[in-house]
């Protein structure tokens, strides 16, 4: 926690310690391995901190944190306090000379451990605490009701909000913060050593500077940068880092529900490792989030990406279900209004596992491993694809749709949502029926398939073999596919349900009036052999979805373009762009621009939108990243500019692999 020094005991306190969206900070992990160290830069409009952590590479546990504060512009008084929380700990402060805040505790995991807290300040104060707090939300709180004004002893023509040294809290401590306060106008630092008993010192200097050194060659290793510029490695190496940086654990339960049903009821307590798509806004996990994360996650540290996969594949209910969202915890809880915490039983999410299994199964390195890790998932991967197979089927044979379309906080939307889908407020059928069916959802179903075949294949299993190739067969079937989503009027692929456009009656008809993402599904994730429905799509993308910053995600034809779903929803899939789809538009891009032959006009189509949609993508959200410091979760295709939330390091971080031209 951290704020700046008030000129009167009757001004508010503002303290800044959960990461909030409203304020205004830019911030980001510059270097993080993901394991054992990371630069870390939080800049006010006026002063910055920057936090470097290094672990011991022993086996014993044993770390050191430094928070640096970079002075600036700023004149005044600033106060940093350094705390430890464990719940089920207990921590006792041992009174030290020379400023040092030296603390012993105990965890059942950790055993015993010492912490000890120095500022290199000397014209800094240092007041301490300890006290009992019920729950990690309440810290802030408890900090709080701390603080009394008092005179500074090193600068008595100042008084100052400090913590209490004289509160005295009976019972057991879990919690301890420190204070250092400075008024000098100077930087300084603070460093807190943690060491379990019997760990050697850690050598902060030798190993943090070993640590990025060996970050350095193992980013050269992993992602072909020698083409791009100095500046434009830093930048991927920010978008990396902060995706690492940002992977969390969680413990809690889901608070889970079946549509029509007014009760709610407790999952299973679970704990949760994840990447997150936003630590500002969305700092928890989102199940299709995911596996655009273990894209890169399974390029730069397999075993990581594994170990996420295997926390969320158990959190898999005995039908196969998992929930989108996991909002575990009372920090979780504490971040999602109420409305939005219980997650319906029958909903389902975009299978994007499948994705990141892809690339590991495209691992050279790590096999054995990879391989015995694939043998004692597959079982739940079974389940898990036939919970989609048996609950999300269309009336249709072999058709799909999003089951619990349409249920709705709000009846005065222009368009029911499909929420479950990933895409919101995209456009579909105006009525939602059971006798719709969503192209999208068919295609994350064959792409699934397809790679259940793979990993069946690698794992010699004769009998899932035939099962997920003849599923496969099935739903890569263009007839089938033609016969379920094709517009023989409109030329290209779309939803079909009961649909009425403005001033029109209901009747059953594809949804064909825009063109975007859901319409290029078959290309996205390749499932189309080259012919003339490929060509239709390629065509319809370089007329429709091109811009000078990449690809929209509904043309400007459509009702919808940019258009709000009602007063309080304004329009999010409606014609902005989104790295993770064009991140798959290139991916495919490149895996037809290899098949089609070289004198086939289609791959010249291909080429053309290939490198029109990378250069402008990269040049775009690097422009946006000098001007703002952040990576966007979306980006307008009129201007370009970021929008949503930011930072938003999630799948926007592909970009890496987009300006290193990594798809496999």
């Amino acid at each position: 926690m951290w704020f700046r020094q008030i000129s009167s005991p009757h001004q508010p306190l503002k303290i800044r310690h959960w990461c909030e969206p409203h304020d205004s900070l830019n911030f980001g992990w510059h270097v993080h391995d993901g394991r054992n160290c990371g630069v870390q830069s939080i800049n006010e409009t006026d002063f910055s901190i920057e936090t470097t952590f290094v672990k011991s590479t022993e086996s014993v546990i044993g770390s050191k944190v430094r928070i640096s504060f970079k002075q600036g512009t700023f004149r005044g008084g600033i106060s940093i306090i350094t705390y430890l929380y464990h719940s089920d700990g207990q921590m006792v402060h041992i009174p030290q000379r020379d400023g040092l805040t030296l603390i012993n505790g105990h965890t059942s995991a950790l055993g015993k451990f010492t912490v000890g807290i120095k500022s290199d300040c000397t014209l800094c104060t240092t007041n301490r605490v300890t006290r009992y707090v019920s729950d990690p939300v309440q810290i802030e709180h408890g900090v709080r009701g701390e603080f009394y004004w008092t005179q500074n002893y090193l600068n008595p023509s100042k008084s100052y909000a400090a913590l209490n040294p004289q509160n005295r809290h009976t019972g057991n401590h879990n919690m301890i913060a420190v204070q250092t306060t400075s008024f000098s106008s100077t930087d300084f630092s603070i460093d807190v050593d943690f060491e379990s008993v019997g760990a050697p010192p850690v050598d902060y200097h030798s190993q943090l500077s070993r640590c990025l050194s060996d970050f350095d060659k193992k980013f050269a290793r992993t992602f072909s940068t020698s083409a791009l510029s100095s500046e434009k490695v830093k930048f991927s190496k920010f978008a990396v880092s902060s995706l690492l940086g940002g992977i969390s654990h969680f413990r809690g339960r889901s608070v889970v529900g079946k549509m029509g049903s007014p009760g709610n009821v407790s999952y299973f307590k679970a704990s949760l490792i994840t990447a997150v798509p936003s630590r500002a806004f969305f700092p928890r996990g989102f199940l299709w989030d995911e596996g655009f994360h273990g894209i890169l996650l399974a390029r730069w540290d397999p075993d990581r990406s594994m170990e996420i996969m295997a926390h969320w594949l158990d959190l898999m209910n005995a039908e196969g279900w998992i929930p989108r969202e996991q909002i575990l915890g009372t920090e979780s809880t504490a971040r999602v209004p109420h409305e939005f915490i219980r997650q319906q039983v029958n909903d389902g999410n975009p299978p994007t596992f499948f994705l990141a299994l892809e690339c590991l199964i495209g691992q050279e390195s790590h096999q054995e491993t990879i391989k015995s890790f694939l043998r004692v998932i597959f079982p739940r991967l079974k389940t898990w694809l036939s919970w989609y197979m048996r609950t999300q089927g269309g009336v249709e044979k072999n058709s799909f749709r999003w089951h619990g379309r349409g249920v709705s906080r709000s009846k005065t939307l222009r368009n029911p949502l499909t929420l479950m889908s990933g895409l919101d407020d995209y456009p579909r059928a105006s009525n939602p029926t059971e006798l719709e069916r969503h192209v999208d959802l068919y295609c994350w179903m064959a792409y699934s398939s397809r790679t259940m075949l793979n990993i069946a294949r690698l794992l010699g299993d004769v009998s899932a073999v035939e099962k997920y190739g003849q599923m496969y067969d099935t739903l890569s079937d263009v007839k089938l596919l033609n016969e379920l989503h094709w517009s023989p009027e409109k030329g290209r692929y779309a939803d079909y349900g009961l649909h009425s456009a403005v001033s029109m009656l209901s009747e059953y008809q594809f949804i064909d009036e825009g063109f975007g993402y859901v319409n290029i599904f078959p290309f996205l994730v390749t499932i189309l052999s080259p012919g003339v429905e490929l060509n239709h799509i390629l065509e319809d993308i370089q007329t429709h979805l091109l811009c000078p910053f990449g690809l929209r995600s509904l043309s400007k034809d459509s009702l919808f373009y940019r258009e709000y779903n009602s007063e309080d929803d304004p329009p999010y899939w409606r014609g902005d762009i989104w790295v993770n789809m064009n991140y798959l538009a290139l991916r495919a891009l490149s895996h037809y621009m290899r098949r089609l032959g070289e004198n086939d006009s289609a791959r010249v189509v291909a080429g053309n939108i290939y490198n029109t949609l990378r250069d402008g993508l990269i040049e775009n959200v690097y422009k946006e990243y000098v001007r703002t410091g952040f990576i966007w979760e979306r980006y307008d295709d009129q201007t370009g500019r970021g929008k949503g939330v930011h930072p938003f390091t999630g799948w926007s971080s592909l970009v890496v692999l987009i300006m290193t031209e990594d798809y496999h």
